[in-house]
């Protein structure tokens, strides 16, 4: 530590405890795989998966420098909480404040194999051996968190500290913070439950031996979080789409089943409960994205990089960039499960092929209008003419245009619009599909349009005025 930072005697400890509730699946992969899986979850020496201190505190570290503008006064004392090597100099070196452990499962987990594949988007079908499986830690597992804040005499910044311990807090009790691998197709997705955050003086020496001792916890518990308001928020430029959608007729996310009595594929479920999975919606929306801004004349495998996400093919170059556009994993509600039988035709000769007859089991609506799917879309820091493809891409998914999932040549996949809310920015907009067929849009329909508008200019170079684009 500097010699500007003396003395660095501790004043004092924060302590908050807790435990993570995962409401989507968990990825921690551990880099190795086996004969079963290409990717394996991470797992202590019980055999248990677990949530390395590391991998938490990066989460914490990237969405604090996202969200919070650190320009200002407190510049330095953020390196004091993080830890920094200001300019490169190894003699001013800050050790972090922040001390995270491990965190490990309260009571079993349950471990899931899924399955994915790479999609040849000139064809709409499977890229030869592209075909990968990988662990996941299923939801509603809750993994042990404790970690501990140091305040020290030379930083001062004991109130500082509290407010980013809060902000913190805070963040993790609304689910805006997501860990492990995948998070923008849904995965990680976390709350923090049943906190509390404790405050030790070290002025006073039975507080000093109380936290050694770990007793007596209870007298040391903050009544209440403290107010956050001197940590200056970065301006939002998200956009967040929120949507209800009922099934037209059936849905299927293959996931293959091992036993005899099952069908030969089942609609794909977490927890018991079937789900719309983000990595099949993201896929859907990217490729129906691409041939948008293609059909434009623009070139959209190369365009919407910057969006989408990219990772070099070849493998020396290590170039990638990560996406911006995150699709989360939802449950299907008012939706059953029903098994068909199919059969594969001889073109030739219009009769059945031998030993070709399968089964798959979708999921059906019992009856039309309900609310079934629920699909969340959130692009940061949204160009206005991103802003414009995405509601293009709603459209498409609101009038049954863009289907989902597999076997989408006999019908499957399509889903029909109820009711959508759209905030960019400040802006907030309300869709709602009518009985009687109408769509009510409350907000300023004719800033939708514009965004369009802008979106066709960004890519064709010409302003829109035809009425194809429109909402």
């Amino acid at each position: 530590m500097k010699a500007s930072l003396e003395p660095a005697s501790v004043t004092g400890k924060l302590v908050l405890t807790g435990r993570l509730v995962f409401g989507t699946p968990l990825i921690i992969g551990s880099g190795e795989q086996d004969d079963d899986v290409d990717l394996v979850v991470l797992r202590d020496e019980s055999g248990q998966p677990f949530i390395p201190a590391t991998s938490f505190a990066g989460a914490l570290r990237h969405f604090f420098f996202r969200t919070v503008d650190v320009t200002g006064a407190d510049n330095e004392k953020f390196s004091y909480f993080w830890g920094a090597q200001p300019g490169g100099s190894k003699d001013e070196i800050y050790q972090s404040a922040l001390m995270v452990s491990d965190l490990h499962p309260i009571g079993q987990v349950s471990v899931a194999i899924r399955d994915g594949v790479k999609i040849d988007l000139s064809t709409h079908t499977a890229a030869e051996g592209a075909k990968f499986d990988y662990e996941v830690v299923e939801p509603t597992s809750a993994f042990a968190l404790r970690a501990e804040i140091t305040l020290r005499e030379a930083y001062d910044t004991g109130d500082l500290f509290k407010m980013i311990a809060a902000f913190l807090i805070e963040s993790l009790a609304q689910g805006k913070i997501a860990l492990g691998a995948m998070t923008t197709k849904g995965f990680g997705r976390c709350r923090l439950d049943d906190y509390a955050l404790y405050h030790y003086d070290f002025r006073l020496k039975e507080a000093v031996i109380d936290w050694l001792g770990g007793t007596n916890k209870e007298a040391y518990r903050m009544s209440e979080l403290p107010e956050h308001d001197r940590l200056v928020k970065k301006k939002d430029r998200d956009f967040v789409l929120q949507a209800d959608f009922s099934l037209r007729s059936s849905l299927i996310v293959r996931s293959y089943s091992v036993r005899p009595s099952q069908a030969d594929a089942i609609h794909l479920s977490s927890a018991g409960k079937p789900i719309l999975p983000g990595s099949s919606l993201k896929g859907a929306l990217r490729s129906r994205a691409e041939t948008i801004v293609n059909t434009l004349g623009g070139q959209g495998k190369e365009k919407l990089r910057p969006l989408f996400g990219w990772v070099s093919e070849d493998k020396a170059s290590q170039e990638a960039c990560k996406s911006r556009v995150i699709v989360e994993e939802t449950p299907v509600q008012n939706a059953v499960w029903a098994k068909q039988q199919r059969i594969k035709v001889d073109r030739f000769t219009g009769g059945t092929i031998r030993n070709a007859l399968f089964d798959s089991e979708p999921l059906w609506t019992p009856e039309p209008g309900l609310e079934q799917v629920r699909v969340k879309v959130t692009v940061r820091d949204c160009a206005p003419w991103e802003a414009g493809l995405m509601l293009l891409l709603l459209k498409d998914l609101w009038t049954s245009d863009l289907p989902i999932g597999g076997e989408k040549s006999i019908g499957r996949g399509t889903l029909m619009g109820r009711q959508a809310e759209i905030i960019y920015g400040s802006e907030k907009y309300i869709l709602t599909q009518e009985p009687t067929g109408t769509l009510q849009i409350h907000g300023d329909q004719a800033r939708l349009e514009q965004l369009v508008s802008q979106f066709v200019q960004e890519i064709s170079g010409r302003e829109h005025t035809e009425d194809g684009g429109s909402l």
